[in-house]
């Protein structure tokens, strides 16, 4: 009850104009014991939509933990990347990164190695991700688009099949989500120019081309 008490207390120091410095709240935040509670103040952040006041915190969980974030902690990390996305984590070294057991995690390196021309890494991180997480569909675009870099056209067709499947199954439960309607409309395009790369002209709608 008092740890619920003094978190309530300084996410309402984050949003007020008091506390506009992260390094000043992050002080206060130590300062009232609660230096061994960073994943439930992120969680509370996040829950209170201060998404750029919880950002360094994550980062800031990720270099000084290793292992499996706890599902609360998993799920926080979903809807923060929703609001601020993935690049926010990408200047954080993979010696860090690769200590850290999540599926977004994951996809975050994987695009890192996707970028230096490391496709074989990258796919094996893309792997990691099960089609329970949320990072999946768009795990599923990149190995598409990974494979069909590769030549490898039939394989990068049904990546990118999956990622129209599985963005299909998260639009329904979330209509407002921008990202994942252009994610499914980048994979129909990746399908179609697939198609088109094997010569299946006829399978290949040139609307999308």
């Amino acid at each position: 009850m008092i740890l619920k008490f003094k978190i309530a207390i300084i996410i309402s120091l984050f949003s007020s104009q008091v506390f506009s410095s992260y390094g000043v709240a992050r002080r206060s935040f130590e300062a009232n014991g609660l230096k061994n509670n960073q994943e439930k103040l992120f969680i509370q952040l996040v829950n209170a939509k201060l998404y750029f006041s919880a950002l360094p915190l994550m980062k800031n969980i990720l270099v000084s933990q290793s292992g499996k974030l706890n599902r609360k902690t998993e799920s926080s990390l979903s809807k923060l990347i929703q609001v601020v996305g993935v690049k926010q984590f990408e200047t954080l070294p993979n010696k860090f990164l690769k200590h850290i057991n999540s599926p977004n995690i994951k996809y975050i390196l994987a695009k890192k190695y996707f970028r230096e021309n490391k496709n074989r890494e990258a796919l094996k991180y893309l792997r990691g991700i099960s089609r329970r997480d949320f990072i999946y569909p768009f795990a599923k675009n990149m190995q598409g688009t990974i494979l069909s870099v590769e030549g490898k056209q039939e394989k990068a067709f049904w990546a990118f099949e999956e990622c129209v499947n599985s963005s299909n199954s998260r639009i329904k439960g979330n209509h407002r989500d921008i990202s994942i309607k252009r994610n499914k409309d980048y994979c129909t395009i990746g399908k179609a120019r697939a198609r088109y790369a094997e010569r299946k002209f006829d399978q290949s709608d040139l609307r999308y081309l």
